[in-house]
């Protein structure tokens, strides 16, 4: 579904480079994004409460305000027993016939790749390296990896929309408000693979992910410390805006950050 909301955006926002017309956003102002995030505009806070969806960890608060949209949502399928029956037949080597030797060893290595163990498909550490010697898992509070890169796609589509169209649904000061308010809080761990390079670079356009970064560490870092010229997140800016002045407080978690 992410992908579609993409392309559309993508789709016409060439249309409008191809118009003629550059200052005509009838077409963006008409995209999928628009249309869902335009639904519930009379609810107040209904900004907030699209940036806390996207930022929802599966905690009771989260799944009070998020509930399943059907029941038993989150539910493994059973396995249909005759699924697992195989068709037997005698093994003859010299005409390389096996019988269901071949077909049976397949076939449970499949099981045991489908297979999981019981909750393991609303556990938050699906799809996540496991911890090993005690280095916790930084993407199991958000789902796995796979889900910080889908959670990253979506902010980055609503901060390109924020850019081009700010009263569609926050302006872009407002937007990375909100951003920090749910980054910040995150555990250190999480916090370090949410805005790693690595989750970043895969998810969000260059000029988004560098304007977030940014965002992060001026609300981080000691009031000494100058303001860099621009948005254009660069190693010889880090250095001397950033790298040499510690955070502006003593929480060793904030200084990590």
């Amino acid at each position: 579904m992410i992908q579609v909301l993409e392309r559309d955006w993508e789709a016409r926002w060439i249309a409008v480079e191809q118009s003629g017309n550059k200052e005509d956003l009838t077409p963006l102002r008409q995209s999928m994004i628009v249309h869902y995030l335009s639904a519930d505009t009379l609810t107040t806070g209904h900004e907030r409460k699209v940036l806390r969806a996207i930022f929802a960890d599966a905690t009771t608060r989260s799944m009070t305000e998020f509930p399943e949209i059907w029941r038993n949502e989150t539910k493994e399928r059973k396995r249909d027993s005759s699924d697992a029956k195989r068709t037997e037949s005698k093994m003859d080597i010299e005409a390389d016939n096996y019988g269901d030797y071949m077909a049976s060893s397949s076939s449970d290595l499949e099981e045991e790749e489908e297979e999981s163990p019981e909750g393991a498909a609303s556990s938050p550490h699906l799809m996540s390296p496991p911890a090993s010697d005690g280095i916790p898992n930084g993407a199991a509070l958000l789902g796995g990896l796979q889900a910080i890169t889908l959670r990253l796609r979506l902010l980055s589509l609503l901060a390109t929309l924020s850019a081009v169209l700010p009263t569609a649904f926050l302006p872009l000061r407002s937007l990375y408000e909100h951003f920090h308010s749910l980054i910040r809080p995150l555990p250190l761990p999480t916090f370090f693979t949410f805005l790693s390079p690595l989750a970043l670079s895969g998810s969000m356009t260059a000029a988004a992910s560098s304007t977030l970064t940014q965002y992060m560490l001026r609300s981080l870092i000691a009031s000494a410390a100058p303001v860099p010229p621009d948005d254009n997140l660069e190693q010889k800016m880090l250095e001397r805006y950033y790298l040499p002045f510690p955070a502006n407080t003593l929480a060793v978690a904030d200084n990590a950050k």
